[in-house]
């Protein structure tokens, strides 16, 4: 069985069910993530599990001490063992007027009642002696969309900030991490970057046409990309009012490009 595609659908759909909207519409919500953040953080050590903030979320608590303020997205991670006990977690959350929005094979999507924000409890599955097809190739875990060769999600290895007396369980080795999802330049706040895993097909097709300001596979957005010149100057000359000539940027520093960038 594919680690990932077929096991984690398998874990969560056992154990949960998308019921988007059981929330109270009529409560006001705080809006806020760190406050969601700080919710999600203690309804998991309350119910004995290890929390560990991924991505994004990831990124604001290492680099900022605090979640990014114009990120409407928090993301954590659950080990994949500990997904029956998650029912527990989930279900202080829900009493928090959270609902679940949707289960993917992958994550748990939920919603946090009236406010802007929602998150991801995304599965952490490590690379077992059973799946030797995995390990002949070096691979240690599968989170999101991707199989990692780094011991990132080692839960005897994970570092450990303090923040304001709160405790936040993060991935190890985290610059590397946060290198891989963001590229050399993660230390730089960049409002309106946001990262979004493409898939292998994507990104084998782009290589030859596209660059890229973060790593590829974490490129999924448009305004991450750049056309490569060749390709610019072909497009902008043959095709300049397509839509498709207008999903990534342009190089070339004219005044037509100008518009369609």
């Amino acid at each position: 069985m594919p680690i990932g595609l077929l096991e984690g659908k398998q874990k969560l759909t056992k154990y949960f069910s998308a019921d988007p909207g059981n929330i109270d519409k009529s409560k006001t919500d705080q809006d806020d993530g760190q406050y969601l953040l700080d919710l999600i953080n203690d309804a998991f050590k309350k119910h004995g599990l290890t929390c560990v903030l991924l991505f994004g979320t990831a990124l604001g608590i290492y680099r900022d001490k605090k979640v990014i303020p114009y990120d409407d997205d928090v993301d954590v991670g659950v080990y994949d063992v500990d997904v029956p006990k998650l029912v527990n977690v989930v279900n202080e959350l829900i009493k928090h007027n959270c609902c679940i929005e949707r289960v993917y094979f992958n994550r748990i999507k939920m919603q946090y009642g009236n406010t802007k924000y929602h998150f991801d409890i995304w599965l952490m599955i490590p690379i077992r002696w059973s799946n030797i097809h995995y390990k002949v190739f070096g691979l240690k875990w599968f989170n999101s969309f991707t199989y990692y060769k780094k011991d990132y999600f080692n839960k005897e290895k994970l570092l450990e900030v303090k923040i304001k007396n709160t405790k936040y369980s993060l991935p190890n080795l985290i610059e590397d991490y946060l290198q891989t999802l963001y590229g050399t330049d993660w230390k730089t706040p960049i409002q309106g970057r946001e990262c979004i895993e493409r898939g292998i097909g994507s990104r084998v097709l782009l290589y030859f046409f596209v660059d890229h300001d973060v790593p590829s596979k974490f490129s999924g957005t448009g305004g991450l990309s750049t056309w490569k010149p060749w390709c610019s100057k072909f497009l902008l000359k043959y095709f300049p009012d397509k839509k498709f000539v207008k999903r990534f940027k342009h190089p070339d520093l004219t005044q037509k490009n100008k518009k369609i960038g």
